[in-house]
């Protein structure tokens, strides 16, 4: 099972020439199928920039679709649940909190349960490496609003999408702030493993608001890539921390042990066209006493998402 985040980072894991993937339907019912049902995984081929989109030619944000040349279970997660859409108010939804639930299942990108613990070995897509047959993957999680009920009266139950994914809680989170207006992205709400049930926005936190040693947040902002000295990485923040510098550090055997470290490398080897990157981290601001500043270092890649910002 694979997140569109997930296969754009194995697709930037491959040298040159790359050769774009297959995805299978993520239910099993469908893959049990004679014709399995493909789905199109559209833009996972392209670096992402910092408001969620890949780039100002192309628009679209990177998600999995329904691909219309293949007939679904009746049971699949594809299939639209008519309830989805009901705007009335569930027991102890107020009238806004039901407008945000409805809104919320139009994102392409969408988290329901959110688990910060990075314990397991990231699930990547396995690749031949020479571009000759690409791989099926298993799409992770559904596109809402996609498909076309096919089963009936009473349809399928609603599920949540849950993952570990940093990278696609970030695209989430990004979609969901540039789509609606204020009132509505205040009332998206994740629910947060070991935490409860929050708000989308109050768990993305400006990092100047961080605290010493707290985290529970993902803290997010704008900055560049320091020089390097080896394999390890120091990404140098605009805003202060604790009224001190800030930066994100990377030693150089996380950095050279990560599965993802090509893709990040590629993102990261474009530093000088681009007047600054977007840095979103799982992790605590700690004392740099020699540098009199803060900085969060980093034990997992996952723990670290990069969008690049306008062009210079």
């Amino acid at each position: 099972m694979v997140t569109i985040p997930a296969a754009r980072r194995a697709f930037f894991q491959m040298p040159e020439p790359r050769s774009r993937f297959l995805f299978l339907c993520s239910s099993e019912c469908c893959r049990q199928l004679s014709t399995p049902p493909q789905i199109t995984g559209v833009n996972y081929h392209i670096h992402v920039s910092e408001d969620g989109r890949v780039d100002d030619s192309i628009c679209r944000r990177p998600h999995f679709k329904e691909n219309n040349r293949y007939e679904h279970h009746t049971d699949c997660e594809w299939v639209e649940d008519d309830g989805e859409a009901d705007a009335t108010p569930r027991q102890g939804e107020t009238a806004a909190d039901a407008k945000a639930r409805v809104a919320k299942r139009s994102l392409k990108a969408i988290v329901d349960i959110f688990d910060p613990g990075q314990d397991d070995e990231e699930v990547m897509p396995k690749t031949t490496g020479d571009g000759a047959h690409p791989p099926r993957q298993v799409s992770e999680g559904r596109a809402r609003g996609n498909s076309k009920s096919s089963g009936g009266a009473g349809g399928r139950r609603e599920s949540k999408v849950k993952s570990k994914d940093l990278e696609a809680l970030v695209d989430h989170y990004c979609e969901a702030r540039d789509s609606f207006d204020l009132e509505t992205f205040k009332r998206i709400m994740l629910e947060v493993k070991g935490r409860g049930v929050i708000s989308l926005r109050s768990y993305f936190l400006p990092s100047e608001y961080a605290k010493t040693g707290v985290g529970g947040h993902v803290y997010w902002g704008r900055g560049y890539l320091l020089p390097r000295n080896g394999d390890g990485l120091e990404l140098q923040l605009f805003n202060k921390t604790q009224n001190k510098s800030a930066t994100i550090t990377v030693p150089p055997e996380v950095v050279k042990t990560a599965k993802s470290q090509s893709y990040i490398e590629q993102i990261l080897s474009e530093h000088h066209q681009f007047k600054h990157f977007t840095f979103y981290v799982l992790g605590v601001f700690t004392p740099v006493q020699e540098k009199e500043g803060m900085t969060v270092e980093l034990k997992d890649l996952r723990r670290l998402v990069i969008r690049r910002g306008p062009l210079r």
